[in-house]
């Protein structure tokens, strides 16, 4: 469960769309419409990046009336703001995505996880 949990997370990432869906869930708790609405994109497309989030176990959704309401996953919450904070602290962001880029190429492969960490960095750059 712990690889899964890193690969998943990193894959998530990965992508602009689901790091900005992720980063207005990390606020608070809403549903397809006001994610739609808040970052001015297609309900559709909203639904979609939800889907994999949800595949990924990254996010929870409970039915709150007519609404389905998504959470990011309190488990993996934890890990996303030690990631988030560790990328703040400057220096030891290379050391440890190296070493994590190492760990998670054991997995899915060098070029693969040469990929997710350097997604991840772009990510986090534009958002921090």
């Amino acid at each position: 469960m712990y690889e899964t949990l890193n690969v998943s997370i990193f894959k998530v990432l990965s992508d602009p769309t689901r790091v900005r869906i992720l980063l207005a869930l990390m606020e608070r708790s809403m549903s397809v419409l006001e994610l739609a609405d808040l970052l001015n994109l297609d309900q559709p497309l909203v639904s979609y990046h939800l889907k994999h989030l949800k595949k990924y176990g990254i996010v929870d959704v409970k039915r709150v009336d007519k609404y389905h309401i998504y959470s990011v996953n309190s488990e993996k919450k934890r890990v996303i703001n030690l990631l988030l904070k560790t990328c703040k602290e400057g220096d030891v962001v290379e050391d440890i995505l190296s070493e994590l880029r190492n760990e998670l190429s054991k997995y899915v492969g060098d070029r693969m996880a040469n990929t997710l960490i350097e997604n991840f960095k772009k990510r986090l750059q534009e958002k921090l």
